[in-house]
């Protein structure tokens, strides 16, 4: 089975808070969102998915992320 990489983009709320960022795993990612494993999630609470796409490469998704 192939490996994809992810640029994800989640959100507080309709134009609230957005976190833009790249995983090897979208429900692993959506998860610790959810349960605000991740520091910035909690903070600002980011937790809906709005966006992601699929690339074949880490590096591809990293540099994405960054644009």
């Amino acid at each position: 089975m192939p490996v994809a990489f992810y640029v994800d983009v989640l959100a507080s709320q309709r134009n609230g808070t957005l976190y833009i960022g790249h995983t090897d795993s979208i429900s692993r990612r959506v998860w610790r969102h959810k349960t605000h494993a991740i520091g910035f999630t909690a903070k600002y609470g980011v937790t809906t998915l709005v966006y992601y796409e699929v690339f074949q490469t880490r590096a591809a998704a990293s540099t994405a992320s960054g644009r």
